[in-house]
């Protein structure tokens, strides 16, 4: 889970400021100054639990570990996650089915979006990718889909993720999640294969998205073909 998407605690909201520490720095929390030293010296730490509510996660345990994280500079932290969808949304219900459906097909269950199509982009994806690596003819095998994700997991998704994060693209794609932004991206660099120029290879492709939705280089929109499209695409699919 982003870090920066941790806005809250379920239990402790009174006595904590926005950076998860006590809000009375007079009294010294011993139990954060360990966590922060564990995670100083690289130790591994249980996920937190946390629950999700609309775009936005609040800590039910782990606020230390949540603090500590800020305090790093960390950019996710490892989470237990319970969701929680409005009965009375349809688009909500719609985007939990999806999820559902693409964590059984792909045994993927770390990849979370905010749109509902993402989750078909993905998979197609997935597809691409076991085409590319000589799996096509038994991607129907659901152990071999299965495989075949992971592998993309772990050599194009995680990678790339990183870096989308690293470069804050959600600041560019408000109310978006980082598969959201991956599927964005993809478009990007498919739109740059229709040239005729060689596949550009994920971080340079990502290099290259950055810079063309920076908000600091205005009037850079109009320089790349296609862009526009993906923008305008990106905003208006199932946000009605």
């Amino acid at each position: 889970v982003e870090v920066a998407r941790i806005v809250g605690s379920v239990g402790r909201a009174l006595e904590l400021g926005p950076d998860f520490r006590l809000l009375d720095r007079r009294r010294r929390d011993e139990r954060y100054e360990r966590v922060l030293a564990a995670m100083e010296r690289g130790d591994t730490l249980p996920p937190v639990e946390l629950y999700k509510l609309g775009y936005n996660y609040y800590v039910l345990d782990g606020n230390h570990r949540v603090a500590a994280a800020r305090h790093l500079g960390q950019v996710d932290i490892d989470a237990y996650v319970t969701e929680f969808v409005p009965v009375n949304s349809q688009e909500q219900q719609r985007l939990f089915s999806e999820r559902r459906l693409f964590e059984h097909v792909t045994g993927l269950t770390r990849v979370g979006a905010n749109r509902a199509d993402t989750y078909r982009h993905l998979e197609r994806l997935i597809r691409d990718y076991a085409a590319e690596v000589g799996m096509a003819e038994e991607v129907d095998d659901e152990a071999t889909l299965k495989n075949a994700a992971r592998g993309w997991y772990s050599n194009v998704y995680y990678p790339t993720a990183q870096r989308i994060r690293a470069a804050r693209l959600s600041d560019a794609f408000q109310g978006e999640r980082t598969a959201d932004i991956f599927v964005h991206l993809a478009e990007f660099r498919a739109r740059d294969a229709e040239t005729g120029r060689p596949g550009l290879p994920w971080d340079e492709a990502a290099q290259r998205f950055a810079g063309a939705v920076s908000p600091g280089r205005p009037g850079v929109l109009g320089q790349l073909p296609g862009i526009r499209s993906i923008f305008r695409s990106g905003r208006t699919r199932d946000e009605h």
